[in-house]
């Protein structure tokens, strides 16, 4: 086919779709029930365009809208309404959903088959001042201009009807419609009267504005004339099917904007004001409004309005409105309002509300506000305000609120109010404020209170009502045990021992923790011939809080190496376990006497180097030996004072 034919097959298709697309639902065809008394006409015309769904526009020089008039009417339609309230002296045309009435005596004309073009200047009827960027529209057919910044304006009419409407619109100002003939001048000047009151302000629909002016795509693809179409007209048409190549060149024409299409599909892209149905774009498709439906783009969808549906995208899905429903992008999902569903990206998703439902992406999840759902990303997720569900992250999981759920994180998790729930993270946890149940970390876990357990080689709270497990545990109270190497409690247990026994001559020992467990870090020599012998021992005991002049008791288990000679590189050095009780008197704060027996076990490689060992001068009650290792067991004694 060659390109002559393909030009020819595209215009007949257009003209086919444009046919097809003018027979849809017209707003003087609509049946409504409507009742009112001794009311201005205005105010008459109000109600029903409200209770319609349109707009009215006339010029009301040729109409006397302050005469009173009552109707009752039940399920009539518009233009019974209309011809009940206005007589026969008037007729009515619609424009998508727009209705215009005109005088009946501006009809009468000669046939014109021949177009022409009208001109003139547009000025505020009020100030007499020239008004830019005002919207002038053939009733009809699909003619439309804009005035320039002196607000002069070239409108190219088809002139082959009796007479030709205008339709002039501008945002903060009355639409006018003026009926020219193809016999007058074409140079006609234009005044429009400013809205003065609120009341006019309520025949505009609720929803028919959207914020897309800052959008650089928009800007770039959408002509001027509709941009100010889409501003000034606040109505809008509804179409079956559309098709377009790009914004400006499809069967909607400059009206795209003003259009609500079911079916769309744009070989590049598309502009439109709603779709409700289904929209596929070869590259992107621009919503002004509400997308219901399914929507589909190559590279983009952007949207100034809510999505229910689907939106999928090559690249990005852009909503300024909220999404209910699942967006799917290869990059990125915005919605600047909430999501109540599905974003799912190979990078990005964010939702400057709240969050109700998934969010999965490559690399980041944001929710601005409130979290009830799961955020799943590579790198990073972010709630807010409060998060409600699970926060699954590569690297970090953050939340500026409270957080009920799970938090788990290759690198860190945060939660800057409470934690009810657990944190898992291969690196840290931290809750600023309190976290009930559990924080497990490969490195650290923080937190103001704890009401559970937290697990991790270095742990670090306020008050726990639970438990440390962990290397290192720091806290100031804990109702618990504490279950470390080293546990440091502020208002528990931390003193420092000095004693003695049948088997060492001299032992220093720290106590860290709590009554009900503690730490104890000790070092010391033996009572033998040669002062090498020297032991360093890690164990765990336990006692009663006591005040002054108070017995106590306790008891503590403890494990010592034993290292001869010089410390000697390849020896093993032996073993020394024991097991005391003891009863302790405290004669005031920060001093007491301990002392009592203990039950010894000492183990002997006798692969080491020679030299003497331990010899204890008490009865062994066992002594044995297994190859190269000797055992002795023996009770003993110990006795000592302690500081702080």
């Amino acid at each position: 086919m060659d390109k002559v034919a393909c030009r020819y097959f595209l215009s007949l298709l257009l003209w086919a779709l444009s046919i097809q697309g003018n027979a849809q639902d017209n707003p003087l065809q609509r049946r409504i029930s409507i009742s009112f008394a001794n009311v201005s006409l205005s105010d008459a015309l109000q109600k029903i365009s409200t209770r319609g769904g349109f707009l009215f526009s006339y010029n009301s020089a040729g109409i006397n809208v302050d005469s009173k008039v009552s109707i009752t009417a039940k399920n009539q339609s518009v233009r019974k309404i209309l011809e009940t309230l206005l007589g026969k002296d008037f007729e009515f045309k619609s424009g998508g959903s727009h209705v215009i009435i005109i005088p009946k005596k501006q009809a009468a004309s000669e046939p014109n088959t021949s177009g022409y073009t009208i001109t003139g200047v547009v000025r505020d009827a009020a100030t007499g001042k020239v008004i830019p960027s005002v919207s002038l529209v053939e009733v009809g057919e699909r003619n439309t201009t804009a005035t320039n910044s002196q607000g002069t304006y070239q409108l190219p009419l088809k002139g082959n009807a009796e007479f030709t409407r205008i339709l002039i619109s501008r945002k903060s100002y009355r639409d006018t419609v003026i009926t020219i003939k193809p016999s007058t001048k074409n140079d006609i000047s234009i005044q429009l009267r400013p809205l003065l009151t609120v009341d006019a302000l309520k025949l505009l629909p609720p929803d028919l504005s959207a914020d897309l002016e800052d959008n650089g795509l928009f800007r770039s693809v959408v002509s001027e004339e509709q941009q100010t179409l889409s501003f000034n007209l606040p109505l809008y048409e509804q179409r079956a099917f559309q098709i377009s190549f790009l914004p400006n060149i499809g069967t909607n024409r400059n009206f795209s904007g003003l259009v609500e299409n079911h079916f769309s599909f744009n070989v590049l892209g598309g502009y439109s004001m709603a779709l409700s149905g289904f929209e596929l774009g070869g590259l992107f498709n621009i919503t002004r409004r509400h997308v219901r439906g399914v929507q589909i783009g190559g590279l983009m969808n952007i949207t100034g309005g809510k999505t229910e549906g689907w939106q999928f995208a090559g690249f990005m899905n852009n909503n300024i409105g909220a999404v209910r429903g699942v967006q799917t992008a290869g990059f990125y999902n915005l919605s600047m309002d909430s999501l109540k569903g599905v974003q799912a990206s190979g990078f990005f998703n964010m939702a400057q509300k709240s969050v109700k439902g998934v969010q999965s992406a490559g690399f980041l999840n944001i929710s601005g506000k409130e979290l009830k759902g799961a955020q799943l990303a590579g790198f990073m997720n972010l709630s807010g305000k409060d998060a409600k569900g699970a926060q699954l992250a590569g690297f970090v999981n953050l939340s500026t609120g409270n957080f009920t759920g799970l938090q788990s994180a290759g690198f860190m998790n945060l939660s800057i109010g409470n934690m009810r729930g657990a944190q898992l993270s291969g690196g840290i946890n931290v809750t600023v404020d309190t976290t009930y149940t559990i924080q497990m970390a490969g490195l650290a876990n923080f937190a103001r209170w704890i009401y559970g357990a937290q697990i991790g080689i270095f742990n670090l709270a306020g008050k726990i009502s639970g438990s440390q497990i962990g290397i290192f545990n720091i806290c100031d109270t804990i109702r618990g045990l504490p279950l470390g190497l080293v546990s440091i409690v502020r208002r528990g247990v931390h003193q420092f021992e000095i004693s003695t026994g049948d088997a060492n001559q001299g032992l220093l020992s720290l106590r860290t923790g709590t009554h009900k467990l503690h730490n104890i870090l000790s070092a010391g020599f033996f009572k033998i011939g040669s002062p090498n012998y020297a032991s360093f021992g890690y164990g765990l005991g336990s006692m009663t809080p006591h005040k002054k002049h108070d017995l106590g008791f306790g008891g503590d288990v403890v494990l010592s190496l034993v290292f001869n000679e010089s410390f000697k590189k390849n020896i093993t050095p032996d073993i020394w376990g024991r097991f005391n009780l003891f009863m302790d008197y405290q004669p005031f704060k920060g001093l007491s006497f301990f002392a009592g027996p203990s039950l010894n076990a000492y183990r002997v490689d006798k692969s080491n180097a020679s030299g003497p060992r331990p010899n204890y001068g008490s009865e062994y009650f066992r002594d044995y030996t297994s190859g190269e290792t000797q055992y002795k067991v023996w009770l003993g004694w110990q006795a000592g004072i302690r500081l702080f």
